[in-house]
């Protein structure tokens, strides 16, 4: 009788648990689909808020960027010359490096949504593969080029870089950089000064962002970086110093024609880049049910809310499936092959 009472009282206790557990994912899950703005928005750090710019405290997140850093702190000599070799190459392991801003971040998501680890989990299952996500909210071409140059510097073995362009990376801030990897770059210093000099370079100004100042809003920012011919002095002069063969040039923006598309694609034409973006006509099967023509149609199903207008994990995963299905298809990125 006593055992029958035990058993029926931790039944209960187990049930209530499981019970109280339950009601949380289910308040969780309707807070976060319905509320986003409200529960979310600039408060989670599991959604890539808050510690943003503090690496060491989004270990999981960040901890690519967070190793990079450690080895240019521990690596360098006193002209910022890498003198070690990062890492050790091992030939069973396809390895791709994705470059980026908050899109590679991925703000207002979680981390396992994010783009880069689930066509890294898709990968997997044809072949060892690693990708290391290196992408910050606000990098511009000025960051995408260092992180790119440490790598090579660092003699790391990259089998295939995914180079994700924005409209914003068009977009300087003060001097051109944030300086978040700690890391100065001569050249493109070189080049900033003399588009800069020539032409009058347009700064990004932050403070936008939070709210708008004297009648100026982040649309009236877009138009005037794009209407300045210095950013596209610098763009077109950092495309060129990038690489050609061994990487995707991802546009992962719905682009419109008065957004810089137009200008975009010249300046890929011109230095012989191949860009690919999931958009527009190249939207993948499974994922044009959601696709409107109307920017509007598209936005409620692939930014992550009316506030948030970052892409939603419906987004990243038709990123993941768009990259998938090119870099094993195409012979060009040698995944198919033996090492």
């Amino acid at each position: 009788m006593a055992f029958y009472k035990k058993s029926k009282t931790l039944i209960l206790l187990v049930a209530t648990v499981l019970s109280g557990f339950l009601s949380y994912k289910l308040v969780y899950f309707l807070g976060e689909k319905y509320f986003f703005d409200k529960l979310f928005y600039r408060k989670s750090v599991k959604h890539g808020y808050e510690n943003t710019w503090k690496l060491e405290n989004d270990n999981d997140r960040a901890k690519d960027l967070i190793a990079l850093k450690s080895f240019i702190k521990n690596n360098t000599q006193e002209n910022n010359q890498i003198k070690k070799v990062l890492g050790v190459k091992d030939n069973n392991i396809y390895t791709i490096a994705i470059i980026g801003d908050s899109y590679v971040w991925g703000t207002g998501i979680k981390e396992h949504e994010r783009f880069s680890r689930l066509l890294e989990k898709k990968l997997n299952k044809i072949k060892n593969s690693y990708i290391l996500s290196l992408g910050l909210p606000g990098d511009n071409l000025y960051e995408h080029y260092v992180k790119y140059q440490i790598l090579e510097e660092a003699k790391a073995d990259i089998d295939l870089y995914i180079f994700t362009i924005t409209q914003s990376d068009i977009f300087l801030n003060k001097d051109g950089k944030k300086k978040n990897l700690s890391y100065e770059n001569k050249t493109l210093n070189d080049i900033f000064n003399n588009c800069n000099n020539e032409n009058g370079l347009y700064i990004y100004d932050y403070n936008i962002l939070k709210e708008s100042m004297s009648g100026i809003t982040y649309l009236d920012m877009q138009k005037k970086a794009w209407n300045t011919t210095a950013n596209f002095c610098f763009a077109e002069k950092v495309f060129n110093l990038l690489p050609k063969d061994n990487s995707i040039y991802f546009l992962a923006t719905n682009y419109s024609e008065n957004c810089g598309y137009n200008e975009f694609i010249d300046i890929f034409n011109k230095n012989n880049v191949r860009f690919l973006s999931p958009y527009q006509k190249n939207v993948p099967k499974k994922y044009r049910k959601y696709y409107k023509k109307s920017w509007m149609g598209l936005a409620k199903y692939f930014t992550v809310s009316p506030h948030e207008k970052h892409p939603s994990a419906l987004a990243n995963k038709m990123y993941a499936d768009f990259l998938f299905e090119e870099i094993t298809n195409n012979p060009k990125y040698k995944f198919n092959q033996n090492n």
